[in-house]
């Protein structure tokens, strides 16, 4: 990594992640009532302002996801862990999203050992950023459905909401970097989300899955290999 680089992820860091931290914190005790008691109007604003807060740090830790891992020469930590831990640990870390559209999640794991070789940290980015977009986008008080699989030495995380139709060209413009100002899609979070995801699942050996249906059920995921010879690709 460059020094230029180091110096811009530290600014981030520093600039941006750290204060809204802070902040988030601070809503906390305030929301515990560890400095007073509250009344229920308080109580309201305090949640939303804490909810917005969470959106934008989910946003800051994507673009600082993405810029990490914008160059392919960017080396990924593989170890052996159970991916269906990681994504109820992610679901829990979504809960306030969840709470605030109401959505009831559905989650299946049919891969019962769910022991992978990947980079925890980066898979865990990726399945956040699915998670994410699906319950942005999904309709409130809809449910979602997440499915893991196991086949042929490889596993596929799926993520299903109900949603607007979208064409096959829209479809396949969702996980670029640039995406069109007209289109749905073009929120910072969901695109830059969207578009990081592909490219780890990419330095992973996988791909990512985008699918569109005439019954308004949209599907996103990704598959990967389970295990991954990392010393032939020298990681």
């Amino acid at each position: 990594m460059s020094n230029k680089r180091i110096t811009y992820m530290a600014a981030l860091s520093h600039e941006l992640q750290i204060p809204t931290l802070a902040q988030l914190r601070a809503l906390e005790l305030l929301l515990d009532e560890k400095l007073g008691s509250l009344n229920s109007e308080q109580k309201e604003l305090l949640e939303l302002t804490k909810n917005s807060c969470n959106h934008l740090y989910s946003m800051i830790k994507t673009l600082q996801s993405a810029y990490l891992f914008e160059g392919d020469e960017t080396a990924l930590t593989y170890e052996v862990f159970n991916i269906n831990v990681l994504v109820a640990e992610a679901i829990t870390e979504l809960s306030y999203l969840i709470e605030e559209n109401m959505i009831k999640i559905h989650f299946v794991s049919q891969y019962e050992a769910g022991m992978v070789s990947a980079d925890s940290f980066a898979l865990k980015r990726v399945i956040i950023n699915v998670l994410y977009n699906a319950i942005t986008f999904a309709r409130p008080t809809s449910d979602i459905y997440i499915i893991i699989k196991s086949k042929c030495n490889k596993v596929m995380f799926l993520v299903t909401d109900i949603d607007s139709y979208i064409d096959s060209k829209k479809l396949s413009e969702i996980c670029s970097k640039y995406v069109s100002n007209s289109m749905k899609y073009s929120k910072v979070g969901a695109v830059s989300g969207l578009y990081l995801a592909k490219k780890i699942i990419e330095l992973h050996h996988g791909k990512i899955i985008a699918k569109s249906f005439g019954n308004n059920t949209n599907s996103f995921g990704f598959i990967f290999p389970v295990h991954v010879d990392t010393k032939k690709d020298g990681h």
